[in-house]
C-alpha cells in the first residue's frame, strides 16, 4: 500500500465511509474484524512475551465479505500445508539444521496471499491519541480522510 492511501487519524471516534472498502459499493453490510500489524508489548514471562493489539471493525459488502474470507481460508491452509510439507521433506531427507529455510519456503505462498491480496484496510502503529490506518483503494483513503477532518 502506498504511502498515499495511508491516514493518521485521532483515536477516540473514527469514522468509516458507508463504502465497502474492496469495491467501494455503497451500503456495506457484512462486519469484519482486522487487527493492528503492530502490538504494544502487555507483559512477558519466563520463555515468552504477550503483545496486546488494537482490534477494530469495519464493514464490507457481503460478496466481499465472502471472499475475504475465502481468501484467509485459503491463505491459513496453505500456511499449514507448507509447514507440514516442509516439516516432512526435513525428517525424511534428515536436514536438520536446513529444516527453517525449507518452512519459510513452503509457508511463503500462504503469507503472500493473506499479506499481499487480502486485507483491504490495515491498521498500522497506534498509540493513545492517535491510529494510523492504510487502504488499497486510494479513492476509498480520501473519502475516509475528508469524513475524518472534518471532526
Amino acid at each position: 500500500m502506498s504511502a498515499s492511501n495511508k491516514v493518521v487519524v485521532a483515536r477516540e471516534r473514527i469514522l468509516f465511509p458507508n463504502l465497502c472498502p474492496v469495491c467501494l459499493s455503497a451500503g456495506p453490510s457484512s462486519v469484519q474484524s482486522i487487527t493492528s500489524d503492530y502490538g504494544k508489548l502487555s507483559g512477558y514471562y519466563v520463555l515468552f512475551t504477550t503483545r496486546k493489539h488494537l482490534v477494530m471493525q469495519i464493514a464490507l459488502c457481503t460478496s466481499c465479505a465472502r471472499k475475504e474470507r475465502r481468501l484467509q481460508k485459503y491463505s491459513s491452509t496453505l500456511t499449514v500445508f507448507g509447514l507440514l510439507a516442509a516439516v516432512g521433506v526435513a525428517v525424511s531427507y534428515n536436514l536438520g539444521g536446513m529444516a527453517w529455510v525449507l518452512g519459510i519456503a513452503f509457508c511463503a505462498p500462504g503469507i503472500l496471499l493473506s499479506e499481499l491480496i487480502g486485507k483491504p484496510v490495515r491498521v498500522g502503529r497506534y498509540d493513545a491519541n492517535s491510529v494510523e490506518l492504510a487502504f488499497k483503494s486510494s479513492a476509498y483513503a480520501e473519502q475516509f480522510r475528508a469524513l475524518n477532518q472534518s471532526q
